[in-house]
């Protein structure tokens, strides 16, 4: 994030008003002291970069990078009650005296469960009940640090027997989704979304899947309506195991679109912003594969080319696919690009008001610190 707000001119523009501002006061009036100026500059600097932070977050220039991994245990901690002893200050005549005290806290039963990768994610006590009933379940611990009940605090944990998927995702700077040069941001692209509207399904979110004991989990079939609920679901089984300890996030999308033109429409409609995705593009009729084409942003030639008309039977689609992800698929690295950093920009309303803003703060910060002794 640094780099990008070191090449916006307007942010250098805006901390300069205020120091430069400052600089004269303190040249010229004497009542206006050198403290006085630090304190207004430093202030100022602080509050624009946050508001230019505030600014590059919700315009999309972070994205997600999805993952899979597997449920290493369900966890169950037993409510108890915490003795914690603290300090409390209190003036007493000209000092600050201190007084210890003590207070309870009360921590309530918690179900949860622990992936692979240290996530973890809360879950329903009947969730944590359908895995104890199919893993069993053990005391791993028999009371809590600074416990003062009794009778309860205790944990537990169940261990799965079996492969379940676990889906999570990470934040990072797109600076090719985020730089205004960006082809997909042309007014092409709207025409074709608007061509092939239709086809068009927003990207799958991460959601609490009770079929599987509460995990986290999202479809990774889009429009799996155009083919059979065998073939959908059997995809999706098949795309989940392959997915886990993958380093990319393999997703097909199913249209019944004949133009391969469609596949860089997806791209288009979902704005390079899932860069960690190794999706095919999948033409579909009667339950049989007309098309395949990749979407990815995959340094691999050769994945584009060995994914392209990769078979047209649904039962050898994802082994086939799982051998060219494995021998050709390479994990996009987004700080390849950040010499796009430059051409990163917020939109000028946004910019000019900021702009206007410190001016405005900068005038009564100034009004008060001539009224006002530092």
């Amino acid at each position: 994030m640094l780099d990008i707000l070191l090449n916006n001119y307007l942010l250098l523009i805006n901390i300069l008003l205020p120091f430069g501002i400052g600089l004269y006061f303190v040249l010229t009036h004497t009542e206006y002291s050198l403290k006085e100026f630090s304190i207004q500059v430093s202030l100022t600097t602080v509050i624009l970069i946050f508001a230019f932070w505030i600014g590059y977050n919700v315009n999309d220039v972070y994205t997600k990078s999805y993952k899979t991994n597997s449920v290493s245990k369900f966890i169950y901690e037993e409510h108890w009650t915490e003795k914690v002893t603290y300090s409390d200050s209190y003036k007493c005549g000209k000092n600050t005296c201190y007084t210890t005290k003590t207070r309870y806290d009360y921590h309530p039963d918690k179900y949860y469960i622990v992936a692979n990768t240290s996530a973890v994610s809360e879950i329903s006590r009947h969730n944590y009940q359908k895995a104890i009933e199919k893993f069993g379940e053990v005391k791993i611990k028999s009371y809590q640090l600074n416990q003062s009940s009794y009778g309860d605090g205790r944990t537990f944990e169940s261990i799965p027997s079996e492969v379940i998927p676990f889906a999570d995702y990470d934040r990072e700077i797109n600076y090719i989704y985020a730089s205004e040069t960006n082809i997909i941001k042309s007014g092409a692209f709207k025409d074709l979304e608007t061509q092939y509207k239709d086809e068009l399904v927003n990207y799958p979110v991460i959601k609490k899947d009770d079929t599987l004991y509460g995990t986290q989990n999202f479809k990774r079939v889009v429009n799996s309506k155009l083919v059979s609920k065998e073939i959908a679901d059997k995809l999706q089984d098949d795309l989940e195991k392959l997915s886990i300890n993958f380093p990319g996030n393999p997703i097909i999308y199913l249209t019944s679109s004949t133009s391969r033109d469609f596949a860089y429409v997806v791209k288009g409609f979902y704005k390079d912003m899932y860069f960690n995705d190794a999706m095919l593009v999948v033409g579909v009729k009667d339950n049989k594969i007309t098309w395949t084409e990749p979407v990815s942003l995959s340094k691999s030639a050769e994945f584009k080319v060995y994914s392209t008309n990769l078979t047209d039977d649904f039962n050898d689609l994802i082994p086939k696919y799982s051998e060219v992800l494995k021998n050709y698929w390479k994990k996009p690295n987004l700080d390849d690009f950040k010499y796009l950093a430059g051409s990163v920009d917020l939109p000028l309303w946004y910019e000019l008001l900021i702009v206007f803003t410190n001016l405005v703060g900068s005038f009564f910060v100034f009004r008060y610190m001539f009224r006002h002794e530092l």
